[in-house]
């Protein structure tokens, strides 16, 4: 609950505070803002004893984060302000989270991202993406904040888009966004609602060449996949691994039945036995019979 809130008037329109009292509480959702129909030229929150803020909105109210000092996790779900070139700034207010919940699916089709050179997230453990690899924006807003969390070990994205690939982000456009010493800590990816198109499947493979302490990669398909499942296993257990410890976890759906596929796979048994699709299969029998 906020203490309170003071619209203050200026050149004809509201600049909304949101103020740091005593009484704030520590955890807070701004949702829906509406105002009678007055324009409210930008958000001030200044809150010292706040640990977590929602925020989430279609309009873009400007948004300025200040004095969040005791912040540790964020929801940050704004629409078109994701691709906005104010939208760096405004994450300077949350650089101190542990946490951070992003959503990037509700950016309008085909907007243009401007060069983001974000703040360092020196305190972000785990990040979680709301996004689709079908356009440029979420795909490059996603390698902005991968590259700015030096010290991430937990990254957990979520497809939401239905829609065809519009935009061809290959493997030679990957490859040049990432830097040296990205996802140097990461160690656990999930990643579900995968459909096996081709910008998904590229990610996957520059993510499990390029994390030496990934541990674990867990995979969960959508429903309007545009490969066979079994091909699409069969390609990514040929993926070259930076981590010889990398064990990849799919769980697939098949007609009416959802059984999970455990494979563990490491660098050094590929290399000693070859594993295949086979194998692979072999190994889902294997689970199936003990469940």
């Amino acid at each position: 609950m906020w203490n309170h809130a003071i619209g203050r008037k200026e050149c004809g329109s509201y600049t909304q505070i949101v103020s740091s009292g005593s009484m704030i509480g520590t955890s807070s959702l701004l949702t829906d803002v509406s105002f009678g129909g007055d324009y409210i030229r930008e958000w001030v929150i200044q809150a010292p004893n706040l640990t977590h803020l929602t925020i989430s909105s279609e309009i873009n109210y400007g948004w300025v984060l200040e004095e969040l000092t005791s912040l540790r996790s964020a929801v940050i779900d704004l629409w078109d302000f994701v691709v906005d070139s104010k939208f760096a700034k405004f994450l300077l207010g949350v650089v101190q989270v542990r946490k951070l919940l992003v959503v990037m699916c509700n950016a309008t089709s085909g907007a243009m991202i401007p060069e983001i050179h974000l703040c360092t997230f020196h305190n972000l453990k785990s990040l979680k993406l709301y996004m689709h690899f079908c356009d440029q924006p979420p795909i490059m807003l996603a390698f902005c904040l991968l590259k700015s969390s030096p010290n991430l070990e937990k990254l957990k994205i979520e497809i939401y888009y239905d829609e065809e690939q519009i935009f061809e982000a290959d493997k030679e456009f990957q490859n040049a966004l990432w830097t040296d010493g990205m996802c140097a800590n990461l160690q656990a990816v999930q990643m579900t609602g995968i459909n096996w198109r081709r910008n998904e499947m590229v990610f996957i493979e520059l993510i499990l060449s390029k994390a030496k302490l990934l541990h674990t990669l867990s995979i969960s398909h959508g429903e309007k996949i545009v490969m066979p499942s079994e091909d699409a296993l069969n390609e990514l257990l040929r993926y070259k691994r930076a981590s010889a410890e990398a064990q990849v976890l799919f769980k697939v759906l098949r007609g009416s039945v959802k059984f999970w596929i455990y494979c563990i796979v490491k660098l050094r048994s590929i290399i000693r036995s070859g594993v295949n699709f086979w194998a692979l299969r072999e190994t889902s029998r294997q689970v199936r019979s003990m469940v």
